[in-house]
């Protein structure tokens, strides 16, 4: 093996882990992907163990808004469900007749 060669086998090789370990920082730290399990999110995310949606999950303290998405890790359990948020602190939520009131609203 000549020495050009060897030089390009160890460029790439580095290039290879420096992509490897920018991959790992972001799905621990930055984004992740997610497999949803449940169907209790249908029909906007159909869930299912074998044939479920998957969703991409930001990391980080953001102010939830009304109707956001988020996963919830529940204590105990592997699985993480996705859930939507419908009220916000201070206000109590009712469901009418099949209507959502806020505040009574």
């Amino acid at each position: 093996m000549n020495a050009e060669r060897r030089r390009t086998l160890v460029r790439v090789a580095w290039a290879l882990a420096l992509a490897l370990l920018a991959l790992v920082v972001l799905k621990m730290f930055v984004v992740d992907v997610k497999h949803v399990e449940s169907s209790s999110m249908e029909p906007t995310i159909f869930g299912s163990p074998t044939q479920g949606e998957s969703v991409l999950v930001l990391y980080g303290a953001f102010e939830p808004k009304r109707f956001d998405y988020v996963v919830i890790a529940r204590e105990g359990e592997a699985v993480p469900i996705v859930k939507r948020i419908v009220g916000l602190p201070t206000e109590s939520v009712q469901i009418a007749k099949g209507d959502v009131l806020f505040d009574g609203r």
